[in-house]
Order: C-alpha cells, then sequence, then structure tokens
C-alpha cells in the first residue's frame, strides 16, 4: 500500500500536470480500465485513449489548478480542486 507521502504526491502531480497541458503524464497516472464521469452524469469515459481524450481537449488552453482540500484513507484519495481556464479577459 503507498504511503501517505506517495498518495500526496501523485496528487500534486496530477494537479500540476493539469495546469501544464501534459496530457500523456496524466494519463500515465490512470490504470489501463479507469473511468472518467465528468461531468458527474454525463457519458463515462473507459479506458485510457478516452482519459487521452478528455485531457487533450482542454490541454492547450491557459490554466490554473489549486487545491482546496485533500483526505486520504488507506491506498485512497479524495480531493477538491479548483480548474481556472483563462480565455482572454475571461477566467472560468
Amino acid at each position: 500500500m503507498p504511503s501517505q507521502d506517495v498518495i500526496t504526491e501523485i496528487v500534486n502531480s496530477y494537479l500540476t500536470h493539469v495546469a501544464s497541458g501534459a496530457t500523456d503524464e496524466i494519463v500515465n497516472l490512470y490504470s489501463a480500465d479507469a473511468t472518467i464521469e465528468d461531468p458527474v452524469g454525463s457519458e463515462v469515459r473507459r479506458g485510457r485513449d478516452a482519459v487521452r481524450e478528455f485531457y487533450a481537449a482542454f490541454q492547450d488552453a491557459k490554466k490554473d489548478t489549486e487545491l482546496a482540500e485533500r483526505r486520504i484513507g488507506g491506498n485512497e484519495a479524495a480531493f477538491f480542486w479548483h480548474l481556472t481556464l483563462n480565455a482572454g479577459d475571461t477566467r472560468t
């Protein structure tokens, strides 16, 4: 089982990779049979190809990430974070 420090490092790596648009590095954090349902209630994306497609859609956008809260239990983590997309004079 990974330590809390290792899990924290993975969460931080994820946020760094999302902010920098490093799609391949993000995909490498996922298992081969990973799923993404974002937003909740949308069609579930399955597998690394679908994960890559999801993140590639906004990899070139200027963006920032901010960790608001992280909880670790056993070998799992849940974290609340903010993604800010910069589109000219607009931040979303």
